[in-house]
């Protein structure tokens, strides 16, 4: 990761990124709040210099890849780091907030002293870049890969950890004169954003995101998705990128892709 190379005057000047991709809502006075958030991919942790050094870090989790890396302010005699944990594919909050319930269970089994921060649980959580930290002595960079260790897959984590809610009634399906109610301002959104340049990809992809929470099924999620690319900067690069949409979905399922499902 080259950006652990970067050298920086002070901690105010790294720059921040988040595993969330934020959304402005109406009637949300946030923009980077965690209501804000329409799906998360990858996991980020932070770590305050408690006495889970990055190798135990990596042992609680055999079987997933991860990147550890120094945080600005880290020394030898008190080393700080970030994790990073790829995942297979982007989830909700809601799953979010079950992985991290899982992996502060296996914190707190290891080490009362673990000195992971709690604050760093919300899925709305910034983070800084890798960089050299202040005192040279402080730097780690270590990748666990290989093997077994693979990217986390959240919707085996859901199956495995998520305590499931009392079973609801089942709903009654909406009509397809409903799902055209639904849909109409997710359109309308769609068609304000289609010409921005250099956003076709994500705005094309947070549309279906939002067809298909709102109970669209993959077939009419397809003609809906074709019929929209007309209205692209590229519509020929949107309706290529249509077959990779559904496949995310597909992988994912019902749970990973509605926000308020997981």
């Amino acid at each position: 990761m080259h950006q652990s190379q970067r050298t920086i005057p002070d901690r105010a000047d790294n720059s921040l990124i988040s595993p969330a991709y934020f959304n402005a809502k109406e009637g949300v006075n946030t923009q980077r709040g965690l209501k804000n958030v329409e799906f998360l991919r990858g996991i980020w942790l932070d770590n305050d210099g408690g006495d889970l050094e990055p190798e135990k870090l990596a042992k609680l989790f055999p079987g997933l890849e991860m990147v550890i890396f120094n945080t600005f302010s880290s020394t030898r005699a008190k080393p700080r780091y970030r994790a990073y944990i790829p995942t297979t594919t982007v989830f909700s909050v809601q799953t979010h907030n079950t992985i991290m319930n899982e992996f502060w269970s296996r914190f707190e089994s290891a080490s009362a002293d673990h000195g992971f921060d709690p604050r760093k649980k919300n899925a709305a959580s910034l983070f800084y870049l890798p960089c050299q930290a202040a005192d040279l002595s402080g730097n780690i960079f270590l990748e666990f890969k290989g093997g077994k260790r693979k990217p986390l897959e959240p919707r085996e984590w859901i199956q495995k950890y998520h305590r499931k809610p009392p079973e609801a009634e089942p709903s009654i399906p909406a009509t397809d004169w409903l799902m055209d109610i639904a849909i109409k301002p997710i359109k309308e959104e769609w068609r304000k954003v289609a010409n921005i340049p250099g956003a076709g990809n994500d705005n094309f992809f947070e549309f279906a995101l939002k067809l298909r929470s709102a109970g669209m099924d993959d077939a009419n999620l397809k003609l809906i998705l074709h019929q929209e690319a007309a209205y692209a900067r590229n519509p020929e690069d949107r309706r290529r990128q249509i077959p990779s949409i559904i496949q995310s979905f597909k992988n994912y399922g019902k749970v990973g892709v509605d926000p308020k499902a997981a």
